[in-house]
């Protein structure tokens, strides 16, 4: 890999979530917020396997997108699954506790590398 590629391969995640949310948008209310999470689990762990196992630039391209297809969805849908689920009185603490942990994870990341 190139120095490069570092931009190239941290904005396909982007591309990635790009799509999943279109998709989200469409098929998340008819298959519902449980499926819609599982299914965006199960989508991040193959993108994350693709990742791990990578051996060219391809299949990491590849890998990168989908792992971004599978966060789409799941950060499309845990905001509104638990502001659903949640008591008035804690709604809002709730939803912005999952976005904080989310961009607290993108601030580890990037202080790690």
């Amino acid at each position: 890999m190139f120095a490069s590629d570092n931009g190239l391969l941290g904005g396909l995640v982007n591309v990635g979530a790009f799509l999943g949310s279109g998709i989200t948008s469409f098929y998340g209310e008819t298959l519902g917020r449980r499926k819609s999470i599982a299914i965006g689990v199960v989508v991040m762990i193959i993108g994350a396997i693709l990742q791990a196992t990578s051996y060219g630039h391809a299949q990491m391209i590849i890998a990168r997108v989908v792992a971004g297809i599978g966060m789409s969805f799941i950060n499309n849908t845990v905001p509104v699954f638990q502001s659903e689920f949640s008591l008035k009185s804690s709604r809002g603490m709730y939803v912005c506790m999952q976005i904080s942990t989310f961009n607290f994870g993108i601030f580890l990341s990037y202080w790690i590398d």
